[in-house]
């Protein structure tokens, strides 16, 4: 007990130290943000001290011209030196293929000559790609100095310094990852120098390999030089980039957000008032292209609502069936899109004579590929017209029977047995032959096979089927059920019952549970009256022309 005592008074003691170092870390936290206020106080008080001048740009900007053209001369000059470079590499190439032939001593000499050979190689073609990528790192901090001076002086708009911004941003990433990769090269470059200069120290280096590697040294020795110049080059034109982009930061959080709203404000009224096209002398701009479609979507949403509540309430208390309402609800939302599409061009100025240009275009994009589209368009105001087929109509397409829910502008949505939608183009009812089950009326024809042995009695079995059929309330009596003795086959009478059902208020199965439940009928009472059903028959002809060939197997 003591020692836990101890230790929650540890804790404890803890725990107030914590809290006295949160609290030190928030007062640290406050002095940080208020050194950070001073530092700005000093940073535009220096500003508006600060005398930059065209002059001290074009000093900056001559500074850098002058490197640049001294880059250009060392380049030409590496290209001389890597031709020579690379003259003396292929000799050194064809002497080791010379040696090959000759003693261990002068394989090795060659060999250690194409590696330093090779070393110089490689430095040259180095230092020449460093030079060459220098000279762009000093065209792109010429261009940050512009940059700086055009913020000095105030004239960058918003818009120039979110371009600035997003500009320098991608080639302060790119600077990075050179910078990354130089540093990555130099290590290893240190670590052959490493490599070789042990080699220098073996006692039994023979004169003229130590030669060799001595110049493979040299050479690497160059091109550590020349990339410790490329590093530092990088790293200040990186250090121009960053305070570049501070100063851009500065500057786009010191502007007030008035100069932004007007900056935007302004970029809208150019966009809004931009000329798209001029007919008849009248000019298309994007506000009153804007306008009109304002004008269309909120006349069409209206309409919508209003055919939904007004509309259909009227017209389901008339006489008129499913289809003929959706019909005429199509039809009216179609003349009122083109009643509002006049309207709104009008309400606009936007002429008519539009429709010119834009019936052309419809007419060649219906040569190129809208036939299909315009041609099922015109099939459904054709079946809206002559209703080959209705909402609620029992169909079978394609071997599949449904009901068809719903007919579009451009398929019809039928809705199979199985809960499964399928759309069907409207060109399809006119151009293939469908089957329509209600289409005259709601009563359709069912029959039922019943086979019966051969000497049971024909008048009796008919009696039988009769009933059953009677017996389902499903059944219409009017037509009457028929039953025909259709066949007189081997050993068994074919009969069918053919009897009517309504299917105006039935789901596509149920005409096939009617026929079921009939068939169930059947099968009692002709087991009632002791009439079986007839057995399927196969009949076996034996080849007597020959011997038959019997065996037993298994027999014990």
């Amino acid at each position: 007990m003591e020692h836990a005592q101890i230790v929650q008074e540890l804790v404890t003691a803890q725990l107030d130290l914590q809290r006295i170092v949160v609290d030190n870390v928030g007062k640290e936290a406050t002095l940080a943000a208020y050194k950070e206020r001073i530092t700005r106080r000093h940073v535009a008080w220096v500003r508006s001290k600060l005398a930059y001048d065209q002059d001290d740009l074009a000093r900056i900007l001559a500074d850098l011209e002058k490197r640049r053209t001294t880059l250009l001369t060392n380049i030409k000059s590496l290209r001389r030196d890597q031709q020579e470079v690379e003259k003396e590499w292929l000799q050194a190439q064809k002497q080791l293929e010379g040696a090959m032939g000759a003693d261990e001593t002068a394989r090795s000499g060659a060999a250690s000559l194409l590696a330093a050979r090779e070393a110089w190689r490689e430095t040259s073609q180095k230092v020449l790609e460093q030079t060459e990528t220098m000279l762009l790192f000093l065209d792109q901090e010429k261009q940050f100095w512009r940059y700086r001076y055009s913020l000095l002086e105030s004239v960058a708009s918003q818009q120039d310094l979110h371009n600035w911004e997003e500009q320098v941003s991608g080639y302060l990433h790119t600077i990075e990852g050179q910078i990354e990769v130089s540093e990555q090269y130099h290590t290893d470059l240190q670590s052959e120098i490493a490599s070789l200069r042990k080699q220098l120290n073996l006692e039994d280096l023979a004169p003229d390999r130590k030669k060799h590697v001595v110049a493979q040294v040299q050479a690497l020795h160059k091109m550590a030089e020349q990339g410790f110049e490329y590093l530092s080059l990088l790293q200040g034109t990186r250090s121009i980039g960053k305070r570049l982009l501070d100063e851009i930061n500065v500057r786009q959080n010191d502007a007030g957000l008035n100069k932004r709203v007007q900056d935007v404000v302004q970029g809208i009224k150019k966009v809004w008032e931009v000329e798209l096209w001029v007919i008849d002398e009248r000019s298309v701009t994007v506000h009153k292209l804007i306008f009109a479609l304002l004008i269309f979507v909120a006349g069409m949403v209206f309409v919508r609502l209003f055919i939904r509540v007004v509309i259909r309430r009227i017209l389901k208390s008339t006489l008129l069936d499913t289809s003929a309402t959706v019909a005429i609800e199509k039809l009216l939302c179609l003349t009122v899109l083109v009643v509002l599409l006049i309207v709104a061009l009008r309400l606009v100025n936007i002429p008519l004579t539009v429709f010119t240009f834009l019936g052309g275009g419809l007419a060649l994009s219906a040569g190129f590929g809208a036939r299909n589209l315009l041609n099922n368009f015109i099939s459904g105001f054709i079946l809206m017209a002559e209703r080959p087929v209705k909402i609620n109509d029992m169909i079978e397409v394609d071997n599949n029977f449904g009901i068809i829910e719903n007919i579009g502008m451009r398929c019809t949505r039928v809705r199979t047995s199985g809960n499964i939608h399928i759309l069907v183009p409207n060109s399809s009812f006119l151009e293939k032959n469908i089957v329509n089950w209600t289409l005259s009326d709601q009563e359709i024809r069912a029959k039922v096979i019943v086979r019966v042995p051969l000497d049971a009695d024909p008048h009796a079995v008919e009696e039988l089927i009769l009933q059953a059929a009677g017996e389902n309330s499903r059944v219409l009596y009017s037509p009457k059920p028929l039953v025909l003795l259709d066949e007189m086959l081997v050993g068994s009478l074919r009969f069918i019952l053919y009897f009517w059902v309504s299917m105006k208020n039935l789901q596509l199965l149920e005409r096939r549970i009617i026929e079921s439940d009939v068939r169930f009928r059947i099968i009692t009472r002709l087991k009632e009256a002791g009439i079986a059903l007839a057995q399927q028959q196969r009949n076996v002809h034996l080849d007597t022309s020959r011997p038959v060939d019997l065996q037993l197997h298994g027999a014990k």
